[in-house]
C-alpha cells in the first residue's frame, strides 16, 4: 500500500517535471524567437538603409537625385555578406540568405523620375528659376549626337513630339502663365529650368554636352543646331501668325499697306490689290517676326500681342523685302528666350517632357563621369526580404514617399 502511494507521486512529480521542462523550453523557444525578430527586423533596417547610402554622389551633386546603381542579384550578395558575418557566430539563427527586387523602383521609370524630381524641386526659388535668361556669344560649341547605339539607348529613343496646332493655341489664347499652363506638370519646367541649359545662358552649367537642352527637350533632336533651327521654326510660325493679327487691327499700319499695294497694283494688272495686300501683311509679319528672333537671342524681351510701342519695324522694310541689323522697339517688355521656351514646352506630354530630361541627364553623365551610364539602372528604393530560421522579414524602403 505504502509503495502503491510512493509510485504514485513519483509519476506525478515525473509529469510535474516533464511539463514544466516543456514550459521552460517553451519561454526559452519564445525568448529566441523574440530576440530573433527583433534583431533580424532592426538588421534589416539597418542593412536596407545601407544599401539607400550607396548613392550616386556625381548624380546627386549634378542633379540633386538621389539613387543607386545596382542590379537584384549584386544587392541580394552585398546583404548576404552583411547576414552571413553577423549570424555565423549565432547558434540560434539559422540565416537563409536574400531576396531582392527593385524593379519598381528604377530611376528610369517615369513614375520615380517625377518623384525625385519633385523632391528636387521643394526648396528652390521659383521666381529665379522662371526668369534666368542671359546674352552669350555665338562661339559655344554646338555639339551633336550621331552615334546610334546611344540614340537607342537613350529612355526617349526619339519617340514624343508636340505639335505646331498645341503650340500655337497658347499663344492664340495669350496664356502667358507658364506655371499655370503646365498644371501638376510645374515642377518638372521648375527643374528642367534649373538644370538644364538653353542657348542664352550656355555657359551655366559646364558639364553638360549639349549647350541647347530645354531646346532638346523641345523638339528632341540629336544636335544643339537642329533644335536651335527647330525652336526659330516653332517661334517664327507663332510670332507671324500673332504680328499679322496685330497687323490687320491697326489702321495706321493697314493705311501705309494700301499706298504701298495701290502702287504696286497699278504696276502689276495681272496682281489684285486685294492679294498685294494680304502678301505685303504678311511679309511684314514675316520680317518683324525675324527681328522678334533676332532680338530675343540678344536677351531683349517680345512680347505676344504687339502694341504700337512694341512693333519695331516701319513700313518701309516693304520696299527693300528686308530689314538690316536688329530693330529695337521703343518698348522692351513680354517674354525673353527662356519664358518663350517655356510656354512650348508646357504644351508637350508629361511622359515626353520626363523622357527628355532623362535623356539629358544620360548624356550628360556619360559625357562628364561615367561611359555606360543609364539611368535605368539607378534605383529610388529597394524591396527585400531576409529568411532567417524558416521566417521571412520583408522592408520596403525608398528615399521618396
Amino acid at each position: 500500500m505504502l509503495s502503491s502511494k510512493k509510485g504514485s507521486v513519483t509519476v506525478f512529480l515525473s509529469l510535474m517535471f516533464i511539463a514544466l521542462m516543456i514550459f521552460v523550453i517553451a519561454v526559452i523557444g519564445a525568448a529566441r524567437d523574440k530576440l530573433v525578430d527583433g534583431e533580424a527586423s532592426s538588421l534589416n533596417d539597418i542593412w536596407s538603409d545601407s544599401i539607400l547610402g550607396e548613392f550616386d554622389r556625381n548624380l546627386y551633386k549634378r542633379y540633386d537625385l538621389l539613387a543607386f546603381q545596382g542590379f537584384n542579384k549584386e544587392i541580394e550578395k552585398e546583404l548576404d555578406y552583411y547576414g552571413s558575418c553577423t549570424f555565423s557566430s549565432k547558434s540560434y539563427a539559422d540565416f537563409d540568405g536574400y531576396k531582392v527586387g527593385l524593379n519598381a523602383y528604377s530611376l528610369g521609370k517615369i513614375e520615380n523620375f517625377n518623384a525625385s524630381v519633385k523632391h528636387a524641386c521643394t526648396d528652390l526659388k521659383l521666381t529665379k528659376l522662371l526668369n534666368s535668361s542671359e546674352k552669350t556669344s555665338d562661339d559655344v560649341v554646338q555639339r551633336s549626337i550621331n552615334n546610334q547605339k546611344i540614340i537607342k539607348a537613350l529612355p526617349s529613343n526619339g519617340e514624343g513630339n508636340v505639335t505646331n496646332g498645341a503650340i500655337t493655341s497658347l499663344f492664340e489664347k495669350n496664356k502667358t502663365d507658364v506655371l499655370g499652363n503646365m498644371g501638376n506638370k510645374s515642377y518638372l519646367l521648375i527643374y528642367a529650368t534649373r538644370y538644364f541649359n538653353n542657348y542664352t545662358n550656355g555657359k551655366v552649367n559646364k558639364g553638360s554636352y549639349f549647350r541647347n537642352e530645354l531646346e532638346y527637350i523641345l523638339s528632341g533632336k540629336m544636335s544643339d543646331k537642329k533644335n536651335l533651327d527647330a525652336f526659330k521654326d516653332k517661334f517664327l510660325l507663332v510670332r507671324i501668325a500673332m504680328n499679322s493679327a496685330y497687323l490687320w487691327s491697326d489702321k495706321e499700319k493697314m493705311a501705309a499697306v494700301d499706298v504701298i499695294a495701290a502702287t504696286l497694283s497699278a504696276a502689276t494688272a495681272e496682281t489684285s490689290f486685294t492679294a498685294i495686300r494680304a502678301g505685303l501683311v504678311e511679309l511684314w509679319a514675316s520680317l518683324e517676326a525675324e527681328n522678334d528672333w533676332k532680338r530675343i537671342k540678344k536677351g531683349k524681351k517680345v512680347p505676344i500681342r504687339k502694341s504700337d510701342d512694341t512693333w519695331a519695324l516701319d513700313s518701309s522694310v516693304l520696299e527693300d523685302g528686308e530689314a538690316d541689323g536688329v530693330a529695337d522697339s521703343e518698348v522692351n517688355k513680354g517674354l525673353n528666350y527662356t519664358e518663350y521656351l517655356q510656354l512650348m514646352i508646357s504644351a508637350i506630354n508629361t511622359d515626353t517632357l520626363s523622357l527628355r530630361m532623362m535623356d539629358l541627364i544620360q548624356i550628360d553623365m556619360r559625357y562628364k563621369y561615367y561611359s555606360a551610364f543609364v539611368i535605368g539602372e539607378y534605383n529610388v528604393g529597394i524591396d527585400c526580404s531576409m529568411r532567417v530560421n524558416g521566417k521571412d522579414y520583408e522592408i520596403e524602403k525608398a528615399y521618396y514617399k
